[in-house]
């Protein structure tokens, strides 16, 4: 028996550089178990369904980070005065 466990990270940086950690967030995490037959090397569908859900519930919300930093608000009002993504036609 082994004492091993595996990690699966998500990880946000600043590109120019790449060191620089913004985010860091554990998305998966299990012990590594012996395989007893061939569908013991997988880590399962349900599994695999969890790691993409979390993978892209992570990226989404860096995503509305991105949006919401550019936002401007009214004090008085308390609202929104214009989006930066939405242009008029």
């Amino acid at each position: 028996m082994t004492n091993k466990g595996y990690r699966i990270i998500f990880e946000t940086y600043d590109v120019t550089e790449p060191t620089l950690t913004l985010n860091r967030s554990t998305i998966m995490e299990d012990k590594l178990i012996e395989p007893t037959n061939l569908h013991d090397f997988s880590i399962g569908h349900e599994k695999q369904i969890e790691l993409l859900q979390a993978s892209l519930d992570n990226i989404i919300a860096e995503k509305f980070k991105l949006l919401n930093q550019n936002q401007r608000f009214c004090r008085i009002l308390r609202v929104k005065l214009k989006m930066p993504y939405f242009r008029q036609s």
